[in-house]
């Protein structure tokens, strides 16, 4: 069994006030007094969870930098007091840092909750589950499938977490 100490404890409680405020203030038309302080939070939060290390090494490798220079490049410019700019930044920082844990997620969120259109489309290798035309699965698996290669990539580095169990066919060796 995992042991949590007390500070991922706190890191966990910050992390979610963090996430809150960033909510909250995108709500309320990016407030960005609101936007900064969450975005304060989340990374303080972060850093207590993981440990400064961790998050250091994480945010600094070599083929994230891009991600993360607009990322906290975003966090800088929300805290200069321009929030709409600021969380576009953020945003393409987020989603080219963390799109390794992305495909984890929506596998863990689709089996944990039974969400058909989670677990047919982004099962495995991004492809649809097999289904007959009138299937609406099938259909929105369907329309998933190239949003799920353009945001992991259909070939190359983001591939390492596929398994793609051998298929055979009856009648063949």
């Amino acid at each position: 069994m995992i042991s949590i100490t007390e500070w991922q404890k706190i890191g966990v409680g910050i992390t979610g006030f963090g996430v809150f405020f960033i909510l909250f203030g995108i709500l309320l038309y990016f407030d960005s007094v609101l936007l900064a302080f969450g975005n304060l939070l989340f990374l303080t939060g972060l850093s207590l969870i993981i440990g400064l290390r961790r998050t250091f090494a994480f945010f600094f490798q070599r083929h994230k930098l891009k991600g993360t220079s607009f990322f906290l490049g975003g966090v800088a410019i929300v805290l200069l007091r321009w929030p709409l700019l600021g969380m576009l930044l953020e945003a393409y920082g987020f989603i080219s840092l963390f799109k390794g844990f992305f495909p984890v997620v929506f596998g863990f969120l689709g089996s944990a909750f039974n969400i058909p259109f989670l677990s047919t489309s982004l099962e495995g290798d991004c492809r649809p589950a097999p289904s007959s035309q009138n299937d609406l699965n099938g259909f929105l698996a369907a329309a998933a499938s190239p949003l799920c290669r353009h945001l992991w990539g259909a070939a190359g580095k983001s591939e390492a977490w596929i398994h793609r169990p051998a298929v055979r066919t009856p009648g063949t060796r």
